[in-house]
């Protein structure tokens, strides 16, 4: 991981000063012990740990899960005979081999087949992973070696399954189309738009011999300092579940017709069960303290679609809850999600997940094997051997029991027969083709990496998702026959409007542009229209003489889940973060207010999550957010150019107080609140908004009276008129 010494020096202070034990690094590869050493969750709030170990769990109440769900697809009696004639001709390593998941192209699997017999049964491809110079028929031709070098069992070849993350379209490939990242949809709120992207992540995925998507991802966010915020699509359960529930109905198809899983279709994994996005303090991989039915009513209603629309499989979360790790959870894994709800797909590990269950390590688990998990995500070196004979061992001795492995091995061989890999079952959409010929058939369909219609899906999202928060003298929709200048780090960036989870793991603001193929920064977007437009990354070289208009873009950097939390007790203030970028960002905004008094100022904030930002706002003429829009640059130049109206929404609060971190007041209405954005027309002009002085500690909680002094301005009033057209009622999850 990329560290950031002057944040680590802070954040060292701050752990010291405040008493908590907050660590995250990565162990020694020799070490069987953790790979990553997730944060070690310390109970801010006296007592709390107490008070839930008090009640043990909630379930002891008796949680209303529901016990009637409409299980998709249904069970054929055909395919279930032949899957437990194979599972009951497997040997208890052959079993156990189906239960892992090993790195590609790290891990030589067809050795692995010809020295056992049998072949381990899932590959990963993790974020940043590269098969040759990574063009795409190199992946395909790796794809059909593994193919062809499947094991049998039964007299039935058992081909692995291959999964990637692709969280914002297949973004390990940049030269195709990156979608905004989740928030950003959550912004659109569009459930055919997000079938569309689903349905052409899985074209993606399937160009390159790939069979399952680690996505969506269903987080509920609760706290705007977790570093996952931009994954989530809103902190509003009943939006969460209509758009989920449209993202997998594109990547898998519908299990009511001869679409689900067929050739142009992949598995897809929704995740992470579960609570994941209320950790105290925004923890990633924190504790979740919820009384159950508060967990059922915020956290669950997305999984219960998914079911009943045929998900595949299910990732569990690597926090914990109410005290007990998720991968360990035995009663949310095995009784709520396999019994009660009725789940007959596959549970999944995060990568290396059950190591932080209490008691285990890389290389021995039986915790979680026992509490439900079926595929462990062991892809760090030979992690895979030593867990695998150690679970062998584990069930001789009488640890785990073999039923249990059984129920793994029914569930994984299930799931492949219902993919079309198990050439002994008949499924209505038949046989699945082979990596190449999906490919090939996808490329008669016109579809490839960067595809015209591709990208065009993609541009209408980025044009949907944007949220206008500001507009005084509605300056905007600017006219294209003005003299404009685009101004800033993210004003011609790709690497910043992507984010993290693109290309690697963390991303890279260092990406160049020429890496991304025919993608579109906003300057280009804007270039493409024919307007008079100049660039320049500092405010001054590239400029000369006077503009009708200045956007300046304002960018977050890069970052994935720990390495994006925002430490306890600091301020979630946009100027303080990315080593110094927050406070480079701030001072080109306020040189080209200075420097150009004449000239209406809009800015452009690219961000994976609400920050407090009110000095840019009050700079800034109009001031529209952008999220992390992905590669379609030229949406946002759609809009600011009047050829696209505005028409996001807020998906979770915008702090205009730099220690609220909170994403739902649970008020909709005003113009911070979820629901917020203002329409193009709408006049009204946004008063000065309160700038908080941060002390250079920038504490909050219990040092804010000391350390954060207020200016004179007038404090922010709470809007609950309608704003931009919204009628300001909140209908099934829907704000537009």
């Amino acid at each position: 991981m990329a560290a950031q010494s002057a944040l680590s020096g802070l954040v060292a202070f701050l752990c010291a000063f405040v008493g908590w034990a907050q660590v995250s690094i990565r162990g020694p590869i020799d070490d069987p012990n953790p790979v990553r050493k997730l944060q070690t969750n310390t109970y801010p709030a006296e007592g709390l740990k107490e008070q839930y170990a008090t009640l043990k769990y909630a379930h002891e109440a008796h949680a209303d899960w529901p016990r009637n769900l409409n299980v998709l697809p249904a069970k054929d009696m055909a395919l279930e005979a032949e899957v437990k004639r194979i599972v009951d001709s497997m040997t208890l390593e052959a079993k156990i081999a189906q239960m892992v998941q090993v790195g590609i192209p790290e891990t030589d699997v067809a050795s692995i087949t010809a020295e056992r017999g049998w072949s381990v049964g899932n590959l990963l491809s993790g974020p940043g992973a590269q098969i040759g110079t990574h063009q795409p028929y190199e992946w395909l031709n790796q794809a059909e070696v593994l193919l062809n070098t499947s094991a049998y069992q039964a007299g039935v070849k058992i081909p692995y399954i291959w999964g990637m993350d692709a969280i914002h379209g297949h973004n390990n490939q940049p030269t195709g189309v990156i979608f905004p990242h989740n928030i950003g949809l959550g912004a659109a709120n569009d459930t055919e738009l997000m079938k569309k992207i689903g349905e052409i992540t899985a074209i993606q995925l399937n160009l390159v011999g790939v069979d399952w998507a680690f996505a969506p991802c269903v987080a509920n966010p609760q706290l705007l300092r977790w570093g996952r915020v931009y994954e989530g699509y809103a902190a509003h359960p009943e939006t969460i579940r209509r758009l989920s529930k449209a993202m997998i109905l594109g990547l898998q198809g519908d299990p009511r017709d001869n679409s689900y899983l067929n050739a142009s279709h992949v598995l897809a994994s929704i995740k992470h069960w579960i609570g994941d996005g209320a950790t105290e303090e925004g923890i990633d991989a924190g504790d979740t303290f919820l009384p159950e039915d508060k967990l059922i009513k915020e956290h669950a209603l997305p999984y219960f679609d998914a079911i009943e629309n045929g998900v595949a499989t299910v990732m569990v979360s690597f926090s914990r809850y109410n005290g007990t790790k998720m991968h360990g959870h035995e009663y949310l894994l095995k009784t709520v999600l396999k019994e009660t709800l009725g789940f007959d797909g596959i549970v999944i590990s995060d990568f290396e997940g059950h190591q932080h269950v209490d008691g285990c390590d890389r290389w021995h688990c039986a915790q979680a094997v026992n509490a439900g998990l079926d595929v462990f995500m062991v892809a760090w070196g030979d992690d895979w051997d030593h867990f695998s004979r150690n679970t062998a061992e584990q069930v001789r001795n009488g640890t785990i029991p073999e039923e249990r492995i059984n129920d793994a091995a029914t569930r994984i061989i299930r799931t492949k027969a219902r993919l079309g890999l198990i050439d002994t079952v008949h499924r209505p959409a038949g046989p699945r083709p082979s990596p190449w010929q999906r490919a090939d058939h996808l490329a008669q369909e016109g579809h490839y990496f960067g595809a015209p219609e591709h990208r065009a899906i993609g541009r209408e999202a980025v044009s949907k998702s944007l949220v206008m928060l500001k507009n005084n003298g509605l300056v905007l929709p600017l006219d294209s026959s003005m003299r404009v200048a685009v101004v800033g780090r993210g004003g011609n960036s790709i690497a910043l409007q992507c984010g993290g989870w693109t290309v690697d793991w963390l991303g890279s603001k260092e990406n160049p542009n020429e890496m991304f193929g025919d993608a579109t920064t906003i300057y280009g977007g804007i270039a493409e229209k024919g307007v008079q437009v100049d660039y320049s990354f500092n405010g001054t070289e590239g400029l000369s003489g006077d503009y009708d208009a200045i956007i300046v873009v304002c960018a977050e950097n890069p970052y994935s889940e720990v390495e994006g939390d925002i430490r306890i007790n600091t301020t979630i203030s946009f100027a303080h973060m990315g080593e110094g970028d927050g406070w480079y960002d701030l001072s080109v905004l306020e040189a080209m207010r200075q420097q150009h008094p004449n000239s209406k100022i809009i800015t452009v904030f690219i961000s994976g999550r609400p920050l407090y930002t009110n000095r840019l706002i009050n700079l800034s003429d109009a001031f529209v957010v952008a999220w992390l829009p992905g590669t379609e640059g030229g949406g946002i130049a759609d809009v600011l150019f009047g050829e696209k109206n505005m028409t996001g929404k807020l998906p979770f609060d915008w702090p205009t107080d730099p220690c609220d971190a909170s994403t739902n007041s649970g008020n909709y209405g005003g113009i911070w609140h979820i629901g917020g954005g203002l329409t193009y027309g709408y006049d009204r002009t946004m008063e000065t908004l309160t700038e908080h002085r941060i002390d250079s500690y920038f504490l909050c909680e219990k040092y804010k009276s000391s350390l954060i002094q207020y200016t004179t301005s007038p404090p922010v009033e709470e809007e609950q008129e309608e704003q931009g057209g919204w009628d300001g009622q909140w209908n099934d999850g829907q704000w537009n």
